[in-house]
């Protein structure tokens, strides 16, 4: 069974983790209390129904039984008069139950519906709200503007005080970054001024920020005339350093026939098939790692030639 081989997801608070492969008692199941979803789909349960229990084991949360995924064969099991099903016992906290309820329903199945997934946007905005949209919005299945546009009355519900609103946001990869431009200048500005010799990786890395954002600040926040200092989104073509060689003009001509800004893209989430979707992020995760890649030789040519 392919649901054996493991839970979705590397979110740290999700897995992956050991499951246990079980027999359970229906009655002892608890639902809707994990389950992202509104509501079950009665046509989707008929349809299980006429499997006969042919179906993947439940998703359950060990210590409370609280099922994760698999809402609608325990509707259909229910149905068939069935006393005891297969499950997966997940063993971890609530936390991790929760957030692995949410993939694991992104994942496969019967597709949660927008409502579903802000709802589920919502949650790990107050549960966790020093996490960046980025992540919020990877494992729910939602454009990260669209946590963006959350966040504000998420955080202002009762029980969420200011002490809950943290200055930093954690990303996906664990680092944690400023949650506004204003508290990340003013570190990287309070950083050059302590240790005004430091080298420009030295700063970013104390302040987890980018060389290009050191760079910036310590020119007075603007680019030095002539210096090929480029803003995010600028034109490359022009840079005097590039534009030395004819391989590094064609590098400019090529890098900046690439570049995609938020104005762009933003036009286009509410346009694109839901039957796409998917498949279009996998696409992206494909031309991310390919960036990533590049910048990593980057640095790693950088680190051989020992600049900073």
């Amino acid at each position: 069974m392919s649901a054996l081989e493991s839970v979705a997801g590397t979110d740290d608070l999700s897995g992956p983790r050991p499951l246990e492969p079980s027999v359970a008692e229906v009655g002892a199941l608890v639902d809707g209390t994990l389950s992202p979803r509104s509501a079950v789909d009665p046509a989707h349960v008929a349809t299980l129904v006429e499997l006969d229990g042919n179906w993947p084991p439940i998703l359950v949360h060990k210590p409370s039984m609280a099922i994760i995924d698999g809402s609608h064969r325990f509707a259909a099991a229910k149905q068939l008069g069935m006393r005891r099903v297969w499950v997966l016992l997940f063993d971890g906290t609530y936390d991790q139950a929760t957030v692995q309820a949410i993939r694991s329903n992104i994942a496969h199945g019967l597709p949660l519906t927008l409502s579903d997934r802000k709802r589920a946007s919502e949650g790990l905005l107050i549960r966790h709200p020093d996490w960046s949209d980025r992540r919020i919005a990877e494992i729910c299945g939602v454009a990260a503007k669209t946590v963006a546009r959350l966040r504000p009355s998420a955080v202002a519900q009762p029980g969420v005080g200011r002490s809950d609103r943290p200055a930093y946001r954690v990303g996906r990869d664990g680092r944690r970054r400023p949650a506004s431009v204003g508290t990340l200048e003013h570190r990287v500005n309070a950083a050059l001024l302590q240790d005004p010799r430091a080298s420009l990786r030295t700063i970013a890395e104390r302040t987890g920020t980018s060389h290009e954002t050191v760079r910036r600040l310590r020119n007075g926040g603007r680019t030095r005339p002539g210096a090929g200092v480029i803003d995010a989104g600028g034109s490359w073509r022009p840079d005097s350093a590039l534009a030395a060689t004819g391989a590094g003009a064609a590098f400019a001509t090529w890098f900046e026939s690439h570049n995609v800004e938020n104005c762009h893209w933003a036009a286009h989430i509410d346009h694109i098939p839901l039957s796409r979707i998917y498949e279009i992020i996998d696409e992206i995760e494909r031309r991310r790692a390919v960036w990533g890649a590049l910048a990593q030789e980057l640095s790693r040519r950088t680190r051989a030639t020992g600049r900073h």
